[in-house]
Order: C-alpha cells, then structure tokens, then sequence
C-alpha cells in the first residue's frame, strides 16, 4: 500500500475513490498501474492508506464462457486474443490485445471455460513456455494497456514487485487526469 497525508490536495474523496486507477510514475521504473481496493483513513496519523492491486488484477474478475474449448490444434496468440476479447466483451477492461500478437505455439486439448481469464492466461502460459505482460502507455489523457504474447524471457513477472521510496523512487504524486 501507499499512504497520503490526508490534507494533500490529490487526498480529495473526488479522487480517490474505490476502482479508480492509481497510477505510480518515476523516472527510472515503468509506469504502474492498478484499481484502487481499498481506503483506510488513519486519523492519528493523519494519512490514508491506499492499496490496489496491479492493472492485471481486473482480468481475475472475468471469467472465460463455459464452451472455451480448443480440441483441434490453434495458435496460442490466437486464444490469447479471443481471451482478451472475451474479457472486455460486456464492459471494457482497459486492457487490449496488442495488435501484432505472436502466434505462438498450437494448443491442442485445452478447456479454459469457466476459469477467470487470469488463470486462463497463466495455464497457456505454462503449456507454452511463453509468457504475457502488459505495456502501459501512460499520459495525463489515459492510460493505454496492451497484452503483450510472446517467448518466455526471464524471470517469473506474477510475483509482486515492491518499491520503496528514497530507494527506487524519491517522491510520488497521485493524480486523477479526466479525459475530455
């Protein structure tokens, strides 16, 4: 979690609102991005607690339909679109499928249906030996997130990642751009 002094500016119950996007910006790490879950207003500190769970998270909330079954052999990139797809198919995710996914590997025998598209991507993912990630582009506009499909690289990315301040990042703003 992040704590904010509860007389900053960007401390305004306007902004901060439970599912709205928090994003964390410094000069030497990628942007980050995730859905605020939960708000604890400390009055002896003087602070609010912040925690939110990384952009990915709202992909847990959506679940792949019954019938997602590949029987006969199909390009991984392929399910990792028609997953993407899926997901943002009643309400958009803020998520998409880059346009230039690879085609990966063919899947054979593979039952997703009735999993969260979280799991779904993970389970192909390990079938695979490729890996998915999300590129945020981040501007004082919106916040663009493309899936990324391609060969395994390096080290696992679903572990959380832990940033401290005076370490990784010397100073964090929290701001609520609103698109016109």
């Amino acid at each position: 979690g992040l704590s904010i002094a509860v007389n900053d500016p960007q401390a305004s119950l306007d902004v901060l609102r439970l599912g709205n996007l928090l994003v964390v910006e410094g000069d030497e790490i990628p942007p980050w991005v995730g859905p605020i879950a939960a708000l604890d207003e400390s009055l002896a500190g003087a602070t609010i607690e912040i925690q939110a769970r990384g952009l990915a998270s709202v992909l847990d909330g959506r679940i792949a339909p019954q019938g997602e079954t590949y029987d006969s052999p199909i390009g991984s990139g392929a399910i990792v679109a028609s997953l993407v797809r899926g997901a943002n198919a009643g309400a958009h995710t803020g998520i998409s499928a880059a346009t230039s996914l690879d085609a990966g590997p063919s899947v054979t025998d593979l039952d997703v249906g009735g999993q969260s598209v979280l799991e779904a991507l993970g389970e192909l993912a390990e079938r695979t030996n490729y890996e998915w990630w999300l590129d945020l582009v981040v501007s004082p506009a919106r916040v663009e997130a493309l899936l990324r499909w391609a060969p395994r690289q390096g080290y696992d990315i679903a572990h959380p990642s832990h940033l401290y301040e005076g370490q990784h990042f010397s100073d964090l703003t929290y701001h609520l751009e609103r698109a016109a």
